[in-house]
């Protein structure tokens, strides 16, 4: 929780005990309230009972699959359906079909798609996929140099080869 300098008032974010982002937050000038939030979220309550309670307390889709144990599940849905990745729709669909690689947690860091482990990252390891502009694509794990990325034309053999290579991780 923080304190407002300008105002009195108070800004709230809630996670989990395994880092992350936060799966709620919000503001408001109620010590009572803010209080309220986390005796709250202290004793269990869900992202939803919080928000019907605190209206001012907002949280994800993300937030909810984390809560509902199912954060790559959700997070593909995110990414697949995000227009700023639509030229990648067609990857992360193909990708998310192999089973072994549905679990991983797919995440974009500077036009690379990441395949994280897990969704927390507690395990190390992921795989990176690069689009080129002639519309190959790059892919490499974590563990390897740029030297090791292997280039693929056709979507089916990154795909496998993506899937292999999560099984060295």
């Amino acid at each position: 929780m923080n304190l407002w300098l300008e105002e009195r008032g108070f800004s709230i974010k809630l996670g989990n005990s395994r880092g992350g982002h936060p799966w709620a937050e919000g503001a408001t000038p109620d010590i009572a309230e803010a209080a309220g939030v986390l005796a709250a979220w202290k004793h269990g309550a869900t992202l939803t009972e919080l928000s019907e309670r605190f209206p001012f307390m907002t949280y994800t889709r993300l937030s909810q699959g984390y809560e509902d144990g199912n954060p790559e599940a959700v997070m593909w849905d995110l990414q697949i359906g995000d227009p700023k990745f639509e030229e990648y729709r067609d990857l992360l669909i193909a990708l998310r079909a192999e089973p072994q690689l549905a679990r991983m947690f797919p995440f974009f860091s500077m036009w690379t798609l990441r395949l994280a482990k897990d969704a927390y990252r507690e395990e190390p390891g992921e795989l990176l996929i690069r689009q080129q502009d002639d519309g190959s694509y790059l892919l490499w794990s974590s563990s390897e140099t740029e030297e090791d990325q292997r280039e693929f034309r056709r979507l089916d053999d990154l795909v496998a080869a993506a899937a292999a290579l999560r099984n060295t991780l």
